[in-house]
């Protein structure tokens, strides 16, 4: 009965502490999401029809985080001719080939889960036809957004996830690559040295929560989010992470669920979120953002 109310204080605790997360996630997604709009809108007035005319629309690339190197090489796909989902693609690879840039939040060699591996979640989405393509827990494979990039363009699917996620992208070209690095060995190692903790287990077994930080502790949980308009109005997002670090093997965060990692209306505008994914998807913050 006492370990049940300690329980429901826990959660109670939780659920403050991450409420701030939660509003920040959906504040950024509305500023994205008006910025948007506001393009968008704003420069369809003078087309009966609302489609852009050529010409009029003033190209835009809006990212999570100060990671303006993402951001150039999104532009630079901008300014090749390429469309907003070029855009959005580029921009999330360079953080998935430079996770330090990314404070490792992204891509590999970061966020370890309870085995020690490191696995990603991305998902990209194309404003004119609300077509999505996403992936969660993929393993041995670099560009995640690229592989989400496929399932939208090769596939009718939505959502792969874990090993078949990767060997749908063998099929298609992508090449296998190990995600560990030195760098996770060793913080595998000191995370085993010191007792399993902190972990995401409300309770044991197979590890003995932390008492101080039981299940949404300061893991250290971020993600490139992007939004782009191109030169014929065409809004896109995406979003790539390799998600909450010592999570348990197997799970999937809010960034490859349409309408909590990223959403967009091309009427309307887009938006991306970064945060504790595991509350997050419980409440479509860009959905709403959006909507």
């Amino acid at each position: 009965m006492k370990e049940d109310q300690q329980l429901l204080i826990d959660n109670n605790r939780v659920s403050n502490k991450y409420l701030k997360s939660i509003v920040f996630s959906i504040v950024l997604s509305l500023i994205i999401a008006g910025v948007v709009l506001g393009l968008v809108l704003g420069l369809k007035k003078d087309n009966k029809k609302d489609t852009p005319k050529t010409g009029s629309i003033v190209p835009i690339v809006v990212n999570t985080w100060p990671w303006s190197y993402a951001n150039n090489d999104a532009w630079l796909a901008l300014a090749n001719n390429g469309s907003s989902l070029d855009a959005v693609e580029k921009g999330c690879n360079y953080c998935e080939l430079n996770p330090g840039y990314c404070d490792f939040s992204v891509g590999y060699g970061g966020s370890p889960n309870e085995n020690g591996e490191t696995t990603l979640d991305a998902l990209i989405m194309y404003g004119p036809t609300h077509q999505v393509g996403s992936v969660g827990c993929l393993k041995n494979i670099t560009n995640a957004i690229s592989v989400a990039r496929a399932v939208m363009d090769y596939t009718y699917h939505t959502l792969l996830v874990g090993q078949d996620a990767t060997n749908f992208a063998v099929e298609v070209g992508f090449n296998l690559t190990d995600l560990t690095t030195n760098r996770t060995i060793e913080m595998y190692e000191q995370w085993v040295a010191n007792g399993r903790v902190p972990n995401h287990w409300k309770k044991p077994p197979p590890y003995q929560p932390n008492k101080k930080m039981s299940r949404n502790g300061d893991f250290g949980h971020d993600t490139v989010g992007m939004v782009s308009v191109d030169k014929t109005g065409a809004v896109s997002a995406g979003v790539s992470t390799n998600g909450m670090t010592w999570k348990v093997p197997g799970r999937v965060g809010d960034s490859p669920i349409v309408g909590a990692g990223a959403y967009v209306d091309n009427d309307i505008g887009a938006s991306a979120a970064t945060g504790n994914g595991d509350v997050m998807m419980r409440f479509a913050p860009t959905y709403r953002a959006v909507m």
